[in-house]
């Protein structure tokens, strides 16, 4: 996913037993949906979230986060802003050391994401 091949994942995608919310078993442990947004790959998230299937609020990673929380803190506005439009998003879940979306944008400094994120409305302040 990395190299962005965004044909071979719609290949893959299309196989019935592929698990669009596979959880590595390597040292990161993220789903695809998470590491495509760990590489900043907007259109792989983009066809991710298409997914009916898709588990937009699967923990992963070892800090138990989701891709909500990878696109936070690496500052990728387009990222959030796509998976803000997701309707089974849950932009107040907490990842494994009691942080919020909100919470991690703060303290990273990213005003534009904080914006984002105050104006979802399922936000808890």
């Amino acid at each position: 996913m990395s190299a962005g091949h965004h044909h071979i994942v719609r290949l893959l995608l299309e196989h019935p037993s592929i698990d669009v919310n596979y959880i590595g078993t390597d040292h990161i442990g993220a789903t695809p949906l998470a590491l495509a947004t760990i590489c900043r790959n907007t259109d792989l998230v983009r066809t991710l979230i298409s997914q009916d299937d898709v588990q937009i609020n699967q923990i992963s990673g070892y800090e138990e986060s989701t891709a909500l929380f990878f696109a936070v803190a690496d500052g990728h506005t387009s990222i959030v802003e796509e998976l803000l439009r997701h309707p089974k998003i849950e932009v107040n879940i907490k990842d494994g050391i009691g942080r919020t979306p909100l919470t991690m944008a703060a303290s990273c400094g990213t005003p534009e994401i904080v914006n984002l994120l105050l104006q979802h409305d399922d936000v808890t302040i």
